[in-house]
């Protein structure tokens, strides 16, 4: 089973000189995993201008069709450069570049993954912001998203 919940909206705000639009909604996604077998909930700052999350080993689906990260989506991925900071609660299982570090999107795809091991009642709730900018400059947008996976049995 699985479930996922919106969180938050924070605002868009132009790149000076281009017309693009960066904008991050924020989110939640839940993995609820029963019966053994691991629980999983991915969020992915897709080099497509696309924000997607995945619970467990459903489809990915975008966040906010109409708005993230970037319109139009023909500007990604450009110069755009993303990272995760103000981690709370559990350590992530896997993702693309360190906490705090700058991720190039030109370079692929920014994956932040939490995971339990199923066969038992176990979880792990991960809190942090998401900023994207372009080629160095300030922070255009930020949110804040969280992964939430339990499994029990």
């Amino acid at each position: 089973m699985s479930i996922v919940h919106a969180q938050s909206t924070v605002s868009a705000q132009a790149v000076p000189g281009s017309g693009d639009v960066v904008t991050l909604s924020g989110e939640t996604v839940w993995a609820i995993q029963f019966g053994g077998g691991n629980a999983d909930a991915h969020l992915i700052i897709d080099n497509d201008g696309n924000v997607y999350k995945r619970s467990n080993f459903g489809t990915y689906t975008q966040v906010d069709s109409s708005t993230d990260w970037v319109r139009p989506t023909t500007s990604s991925p450009g110069l755009y450069e993303v990272r995760f900071t103000g981690l709370t609660g559990s350590a992530l299982f896997t993702s693309t570049a360190a906490e705090d570090a700058w991720h190039s999107l030109s370079s692929g795809d920014f994956i932040l993954r939490q995971r339990v091991l199923g066969g038992g009642f176990d979880s792990a709730i991960s809190t942090f912001t998401v900023e994207i900018r372009l080629n160095g400059g300030a922070v255009l947008s930020s949110a804040s998203y969280t992964l939430n996976v339990s499994t029990e049995l």
